[in-house]
């Protein structure tokens, strides 16, 4: 696949597991099970969201280091409530601290 669809299509997932899980937990009447699996749609996308920040903070997503931090800061890494600055500079913190203890 070409570098630069792949992480597009992980973004399209992105949203669209995103839009499931809500629609999941969120829709009218819905039973207990089906919210359930709304918050199990929901964690997993947001495994997603951390995989593709992670990949984008270390310029290893495409391998073009503009491109990586455009998508590190796109719409579905904000999903995960902080901003990728942040995660990058918590992610260096932890790399350093477990290299160097």
């Amino acid at each position: 696949m070409n570098v630069f669809l792949a992480p597009l299509g992980l973004q399209v997932e992105i949203l669209a597991l995103h839009a499931l899980g809500a629609w999941l937990f969120l829709a009218p009447g819905a039973s207990i099970a089906q919210q359930a699996a709304g918050l199990v749609v929901l964690g997993m996308v947001s495994g997603r969201c951390g995989w593709l920040m992670h990949e984008g903070g270390h310029y290893s997503l495409t391998g073009h280091i503009k491109l990586d931090r455009a998508l590190q800061a796109s719409p579905p890494p904000l999903m995960l409530f902080r901003p990728p600055r942040l995660r990058a500079c918590v992610h260096a913190r932890l790399v350093l601290r477990r290299f160097t203890s």
